[in-house]
């Protein structure tokens, strides 16, 4: 009888499947807690993305504005007279398309600087540029001229949207300095601007 008391001890200590199931799970529990190495996986991901967009900023995006400012000061530091205005007014056309029946009635305003030539011309003409020494003054039919052939090859749309006015002034701008170099045109003013 001795070998059946043992057989029921030896059951006694085996485990059952539950049992087994519930030793494992606690043995496969990390070690750290289970929140915490997700989130400074996250942090650390997080750290170099943002590193990488400060580095693509600084090599990529920075040089080109720099590149454009440093064009600007050497047009600047050329020797210049002061910047001045001068006015184009009452301009009257027909926009394309329009067969006559819409207008734009427009002054325009020219910022410009007169590129200083040795000699004292500028400052004998009054320093306006109107003056007979030359200037921009003495071109203005000639800016007419340009200025109602790029008006009335617009539509009423590039002429009324804030797009089409942009592409306007950067097309004004660089057809005038073609015909005016030396002296240049910095800044198109849009002073009256009636589209009818």
């Amino acid at each position: 009888m001795p070998e059946a008391a043992t057989t029921e001890a030896v059951e006694d200590i085996e485990t059952t499947p539950e049992q087994e199931s519930s030793e494992k799970s606690k043995s496969d529990k990390p070690k750290f807690g289970g929140l915490l190495p997700t989130v400074i996986v996250i942090a650390v991901t997080q750290v170099i993305t943002l590193a990488g967009a400060f580095f693509f900023v600084k090599m990529y995006l920075v040089p080109k504005v720099t590149v454009e400012s440093k064009a600007v000061e050497e047009i600047v530091q050329q020797e210049r007279e002061p910047a001045q205005i001068h006015m184009i007014e009452d301009l009257v056309v027909n926009p394309a398309g329009t067969n006559g029946t819409r207008y734009l009635s427009a002054s325009i305003g020219l910022e410009y600087a007169r590129a200083v030539d040795g000699d004292k011309s500028a400052s004998t003409s009054g320093g306006h540029g109107t003056g007979p020494s030359g200037g921009i003054g003495n071109k203005e039919p000639i800016i007419r001229d340009i200025l109602i052939a790029i008006l009335t090859s617009k539509n009423i749309e590039q002429l009324s949207s804030a797009e089409g006015k942009e592409a306007l002034r950067t097309e004004i701008m660089e057809k005038v300095n073609q015909e005016i170099a030396p002296d240049t045109v910095y800044k198109v003013y849009l002073v009256d601007y009636v589209l009818q």
